[in-house]
């Protein structure tokens, strides 16, 4: 079964109402189940800004991403030049399959 954010926040507001006296274990459960999921989102590659650093031509670029250098196609036809801010996207969260889809 998968919650939506908001049925899981109303469903953990129930729990700690019911349980009471053991809230403690409650809360504790739900912060190590919060800290899990925080773990797992950093992990993700969600669209992120980089710089160009280089242009090497046939659209593309080597650009910084979180402090990265990595060769990265631009999908969109457009050109940049060095110290351009880029907006990179990973296909299916792959490291190995990013581009870039804009200036940011």
């Amino acid at each position: 079964m998968r919650l939506s954010a908001t049925e899981a926040c109303k469903l953990s507001r129930k729990l700690v109402i019911e349980v009471g006296e053991n809230s403690r274990a409650v809360d504790v459960l739900l912060e190590t189940v919060n800290m899990i999921v925080r773990a797992y989102f950093m992990r993700l590659h969600f669209p992120t800004k980089g710089r160009v650093v280089q242009v090497l031509g046939n659209s593309k670029y080597r650009v910084k991403i979180r402090g990265k250098l990595s060769d990265v196609s631009c999908c969109t036809g457009q050109t940049f030049v060095v110290n351009d801010a880029v907006i990179v996207i990973y296909v299916q969260n792959n490291q190995n399959l990013k581009y870039i889809i804009g200036k940011a």
